[in-house]
């Protein structure tokens, strides 16, 4: 069975590679009577293959409320009519979105999973599920597992953005370093390269805003009794909104 094929066993367009979870669908694409064209779902068109009942749940929200607003612009944004065999994609969120007529004539096929980033990112968090299972609710140190899938995470994001930055959230971890250590910087080698320990997130860009909450905290940290305690979650957030991953090293 040819390549073709197997992307087209589900409704819509499968995955080309391995990923943890993806929704397809093969929709009614039809003119809308305005110069354009209408994509609207069949209900019994639809699958969400891989993943928890919890996971599916989640992803079917982020598909009704933003994966699909995002199809509709991407099939508009390249003119994909329904005598074309073209397949058009983006990255959204870090999540693939791939929509193509196939010469339907009237449907569209699509689907969405999760990029580079987001499976790698995934996988991390199976890692360290697993290893906390296996230590009774405790993480082991030295775990290679996880530090092997920390150093995914880095690849991953150098390979699906062209650009990936590695940086640090606390500075007393580093040998009571008082600002030699930049906060982020850019990295362009293989994982391998990369200590355990030695960074704390990897990140697509560097972000003013992000390093602005890094020197924010440090500040505090200065300031505090417990500067481990200082919290971090407007740092998470801003990197979660980045695209960029908090790692977990053993």
């Amino acid at each position: 069975m040819s390549e073709q094929k197997k992307r087209e066993q589900l409704f819509g367009i499968k995955p080309d590679r391995e990923v943890p979870m993806s929704w397809n669908a093969r929709a009614i694409y039809q003119d809308d009577g305005r110069c354009g064209f209408q994509l609207d779902l069949v209900a019994n068109r639809q699958q969400i293959v891989g993943g928890t009942e919890k996971e599916r749940e989640l992803f079917g929200i982020w598909v009704d409320y933003k994966g699909l607003p995002a199809l509709r612009k991407l099939a508009k944004q390249h003119l994909l009519l329904p005598s074309e065999d073209r397949e058009a994609s983006d990255l959204v969120d870090g999540y693939v979105i791939t929509a193509n007529p196939k010469r339907s004539g009237g449907h569209i096929y699509l689907g969405i999973w999760p990029g580079l980033v987001r499976t790698a990112h995934f996988r991390l968090a199976e890692e360290v599920a697993r290893a906390w299972r296996e230590r009774g609710g405790k993480l082991p140190e030295a775990d290679e597992n996880i530090n092997a899938a920390c150093r995914s995470v880095i690849v991953a994001t150098q390979r699906e953005y062209g650009c990936c930055h590695l940086g640090i959230i606390n500075r007393f971890q580093y040998h009571g370093d008082a600002g030699q250590t930049p906060w982020m910087w850019p990295w362009t080698g293989d994982g391998s390269a990369v200590k355990n320990f030695s960074v704390d997130f990897v990140a697509p860009c560097e972000d003013a805003e992000l390093v602005e909450l890094l020197e924010e905290r440090f500040a505090e940290q200065l300031k505090s009794a417990e500067p481990e305690a200082v919290p971090t979650d407007k740092i998470l957030k801003r990197l979660e909104m980045l695209g960029g991953v908090h790692l977990l090293w053993t």
